[in-house]
């Protein structure tokens, strides 16, 4: 991308901290902070943001009643993942992996609003995950100037042709998206997946691009290794997963696909060379030649974020031939979760909790989130399961180092009933418009065993938020690894 945007070579492990025009930074997960990459590391050139998610979005081991040991499960994973990039790209952090001061003027940069023009990319199960993250985006009053959604795939139970429903969702396209874009093809192949039309979003079917060369096909990743095509207009193959995908030149020669479409008027234009679409209407390229399309509307309203913390109220699982249980909000990005599914109230058995005890789990961290500067207050249930004395601790933990920012006052939990009870905290203005992981905890002297459920934020006055459109912000979902694990995922009887 930055050889697009600026004619010169690309960057590449071999141009470390290179005057490219622009800056590549890669999400790591474990600390939650954008690590250098490679170019130039200067705030006012574009800069491309990779969020690899790969592990969770391959995380399909399932807590079944008989397998209390095992955890996970894909349900929900998207919206949690997607709660994890909207807070890196809120609240940015940022690390020089090793690279002697390439990050030096990162450190104040934002990474949304102001005169930065953002343009979302996910592929597959990823075009769920770029939804989601449009929707915090656009709530919290930022414009997108651009979503692209590459053959998607939300595995929904619904769509496409999975029968596993991991609560994935592509919704359309939210009020405060400016424009978007999808890419998709779908054919009859068995074991390849297939991509779907998003409405509010100009699109094109590439199913005719792509001929059945191999056995079982792979055109489902042949769709980013189209994008990629039009990113690098001398590229060959996409250079990613096990080897890459090839790039020919079939792919770009005028084909009429229309009549494959849903809605075949819309699709009745050939399929352009390379050179003139897909990234070439990006902005800082060529914005003026989007098509207009009867696909850009309707957008769907989007008046207000979720307060809650996503999966604070414990419910995210999946009931099919068990419980499913997922962890999603808790594990992967930051979040302590491990080991068995959530707990039942020992009074009402369809309600999920989480149980703190001394002798099994005696704490519990969120993942990371953006406490948006309306939220003024901590509100959550709580009950004494079995009697005991010290206290449930509550505490706000900084996002990389996971080091107490911020203890809110505690349950004395000697003194608290057998019933539920609402529990509120104010929420002191310094911590508002940051990142956080959020802790309870039992003290270390407690023998008493309480349940916690419903976590959420309460909001005071909505801020207004500025926008702008100066330079280009690209962040890539790096699906394609993403994708061939979904691939090995695929046998025979159509597990997955």
């Amino acid at each position: 991308m930055l050889a697009r945007l600026d004619g010169q070579s690309r960057c590449s492990e071999d141009f470390k901290h290179n005057d490219h025009g622009g800056t590549v930074l890669e999400y790591d997960r474990c600390t939650g902070e954008w690590v250098f990459y490679c170019g130039s590391g200067q705030v006012d050139e574009p800069v491309f943001l990779i969020f690899n998610w790969v592990v969770e979005s391959d995380n399909v081991d399932m807590t079944a009643l008989p397998h209390p040991g095992l955890y996970g499960g894909s349900w929900g994973y998207t919206q949690a993942a997607a709660e994890g990039l909207y807070a890196a790209l809120r609240d940015p952090r940022y690390a020089d992996s090793g690279v002697a001061n390439a990050v030096d003027e990162l450190e104040d940069m934002k990474l949304v609003g102001g005169n930065r023009s953002l343009h979302l990319v996910g592929h597959s199960r990823g075009t769920s995950v770029m939804t989601h993250t449009s929707r915090r985006i656009v709530a919290a009053g930022i414009d997108i100037d651009h979503l692209t959604l590459l053959d998607p795939h939300p595995v929904d139970g619904i769509e496409g042709d999975d029968p596993v429903d991991w609560g994935d969702r592509v919704a359309g396209v939210y009020q405060g998206v400016e424009w978007s874009d999808t890419y998709w093809r779908k054919d009859f192949s068995f074991y390849d997946f297939a991509g779907q039309l998003v409405s509010g979003s100009y699109a094109r079917n590439l199913e005719c691009a792509f001929p059945e060369e191999i056995p079982g096909g792979i055109d489902h990743s042949r769709v980013h290794a189209w994008y990629h095509g039009t990113i690098d207009l001398s590229a060959g193959s996409d250079e990613v997963g096990f080897g890459g995908y090839m790039i020919t030149s079939s792919w770009y020669s005028d084909m009429d696909c229309g009549a494959l479409g849903d809605t075949p008027s819309d699709r009745a234009d050939p399929i352009l060379a390379r050179s003139v679409t897909g990234y070439n209407y990006i902005n800082g390229i060529s914005p003026g030649a989007r098509p207009d399309s009867p696909n850009q509307s309707p957008r769907i309203a989007n008046a207000s974020l979720p307060y809650w913390l996503y999966n604070g109220n414990f419910e995210q699982y999946k009931f099919l031939t068990g419980h499913f249980w997922s962890h999603a909000g808790w594990r992967y990005h930051g979040g302590s979760k491990q080991g068995d599914g959530w707990d039942n109230d020992p009074v009402d058995s369809s309600n999920n909790i989480m149980i703190l005890d001394d002798a099994d789990e005696a704490s519990i961290t969120h993942d990371r989130f953006y406490l948006d500067a309306r939220l003024d207050s901590l509100t959550f249930r709580r009950r004494r399961i079995a009697e005991g004395d010290g206290e449930l601790e509550i505490r706000l933990l900084d996002p990389v180092s996971g080091q107490s920012v911020h203890e809110f006052n505690p349950v004395i939990l000697s003194t608290a009933g057998g019933t539920w009870v609402v529990e509120s905290r104010d929420i002191p203005a310094e911590f508002q418009g940051m990142s956080h992981l959020l802790e309870f905890s039992l003290s270390e002297s407690a023998t008493a065993t309480v349940g916690i459920d419903d976590i959420s934020f309460m909001p005071g006055p909505i801020p207004v938020l500025g926008t702008g459109a100066k330079w280009l912000f690209a962040v890539l979902l790096l699906t394609a690894c993403m994708a061939a694990a979904l691939h090995r995922q695929r046998s025979p009887a159509r597990s997955s």
